[in-house]
């Protein structure tokens, strides 16, 4: 069925927004940039970490590069209990004193020594703007640390205990140097652990404006101050399990609580019996508290239901693609002996399995090319071994790109190799761009958005063998290549695009609502 939004407010909650948007982030700005162009549903994205860095112009940032539109507001629970700041305050620049101290450096940190004895330590960022500064006594016992945001003005300010070196209070500053959130710590030596004591705001003059005692009463508070004038319905939706408790725990009248699961839920990927990973263990042991739980794909909803038994709040909404891609790129736009990649260079997406199937594919096309797209932890270990099985001509790092549609379209097709996914994000963004996939048959997401054969290639798991006789099947057969190529958009018009997409949530939406 077709139905309308119900009016209401649409909070999503997350702990940050990483800078090189993928995965989570990249579905959620999705998602909110989707509700407010299709039923002009505006949306809130209240971040929870301390960044001080991060968050001046992320908004500015985010909208400069397509990825918000105006209907979405990004609130982060340290600048919005810091208050309006100027953001056109001008930059404070922060001189090494080379009169006073003898300095070593060591990148952008330097060692700061006076007659001997080390003073402080200070960090820069690659720009040469200061990040943080730790000050020691003559015990060398870091006794202090300051720290900056990227316009130079001091942020945070940490006070450590002698003894053992954790924080005894941590002090929140506003540009012009008042306090604006202070928290007070106290060590526990039976349980070896800094417990967190109390936590005060204050006004600009220094005046109390609320006294808590947990991380989760201040990030509830903070739910209640953005959410203290909404008389329509609001739906809060989890986005990341380290705050699904959170998030569980709060109440508020007319609050409904969706959760989205985006990627495995189990310790053993390969092992549909597994344990539930610690990650997700209070979601899916919390099914009935909550309004709906989205699921991203049908074959982990079903190996989910399994476990947890059938539950009304369980519901399944692929992710979309967007509306204004690119059309179909004609053939002389791409490279036939071009594969390309798009993932972040850690080990849970099996980068060396591509190039171990290259490295056998190689001998039957001696002029294949694979290009990785993406930056990650495992860039120096994937460079080894293109290194060791002597692929470095055959295989292109070109790090993280913004716009990975333009690989898609200059490649004959893409692979997937991860250990597992929660959907698979990227077999859209491929197909869309006309660019058909070889992936392994994993859970989950591939075998419910590739047909096999039609547009693209399914592989037997980890089989790198078969996966290294698919590439050079499409690389030599230029029938099977055109038509995968041809039906690769067309396979996206139904099922994931963005109309069916924004009506599935506003079901999701409106069948909440009709059960209370």
């Amino acid at each position: 069925m077709n139905t309308n939004f119900p009016e209401c407010t649409n909070i999503f909650v997350v702990n940050r927004i990483v800078e090189n948007i993928t995965g989570l982030n990249q579905a959620m700005l999705q998602r909110a940039r989707l509700f407010y162009e299709h039923k002009g549903q505006e949306t809130k994205i209240l971040t929870l970490r301390f960044d001080p860095s991060h968050y001046i112009n992320l908004e500015e940032e985010l909208y400069s590069k397509k990825k918000i539109n105006e209907g979405i507001q990004i609130l982060n629970l340290y600048e919005f209990f810091k208050g309006q700041t100027n953001k056109e305050l001008p930059r404070v620049v922060h001189p090494l004193d080379e009169t006073t101290y003898n300095i070593e450096k060591n990148k952008n940190a330097y060692r700061l020594y006076k007659n001997g004895l080390y003073i402080k330590y200070m960090k820069y960022s690659d720009s040469n703007e200061l990040v943080k500064v730790d000050y020691f006594n003559e015990n060398r016992y870091c006794y202090k640390t300051e720290e900056f945001d990227n316009k130079g003005y001091l942020s945070r300010v940490v006070y450590n205990d002698y003894s053992n070196r954790k924080p005894r209070q941590e002090l929140y500053y506003r540009p012009d140097g008042t306090c604006y959130l202070s928290k007070w710590f106290e060590w526990n030596d039976e349980q070896k652990k800094n417990k967190l004591l109390r936590i005060i705001r204050f006004n600009k003059n220094g005046e109390t404006l609320k006294i808590l005692h947990s991380e989760d009463e201040l990030k509830h508070h903070f739910f209640d101050c953005v959410l203290e004038k909404s008389r329509s319905p609001i739906f809060m939706i989890a986005e990341a399990r380290s705050i699904d408790k959170l998030v569980l725990n709060y109440t508020q009248e007319n609050l409904y609580k969706i959760f989205v699961l985006h990627t495995m839920h189990l310790e053993d990927p390969n092992n549909v019996d597994s344990l539930f990973n610690s990650n997700h263990k209070v979601m899916l042991n919390s099914v009935d508290r909550m309004d709906g739980l989205v699921i991203l794909t049908h074959k982990q909803r079903q190996d989910i239901e399994n476990r947890v038994g059938q539950k009304d709040q369980i519901t399944v909404i692929p992710h979309a693609f967007q509306s204004n891609s690119p059309e179909i790129p004609k053939a002389q736009s791409y490279d036939p002996k071009k594969i390309v990649m798009v993932a972040r260079l850690n080990a849970q997406k099996s980068h060396d399995h591509a190039i171990k199937a290259l490295a056998k594919a190689k001998h039957e096309v001696p002029d294949i090319k694979l290009v990785l797209v993406g930056d990650g932890e495992n860039k120096e270990n994937i460079k080894h071994l293109i290194e060791e099985l002597g692929v470095e001509d055959n295989v292109e790092m070109v790090g993280f790109s913004h716009n990975p549609s333009i690989y898609y379209q200059e490649a004959a097709f893409s692979i997937l190799t991860s250990d597992y996914e929660g959907f698979g994000l990227v077999l859209l963004e491929s197909l869309v761009n006309g660019c058909p996939v070889v992936s392994y048959d994993l859970k989950y997401g591939p075998s419910d958005i590739i047909k096999d054969g039609m547009n693209g290639l399914l592989v037997e798991n980890k089989n790198i063998e078969q996966l290294a006789d698919k590439m050079i099947e499409l690389l030599r057969d230029n029938n099977l290549l055109t038509k995968l190529r041809r039906n690769a958009n067309v396979s996206m018009l139904t099922e994931f695009n963005e109309d069916t997409f924004v009506n599935n949530w506003s079901n999701l939406y409106n069948s909440i609502l009709l059960k209370k």
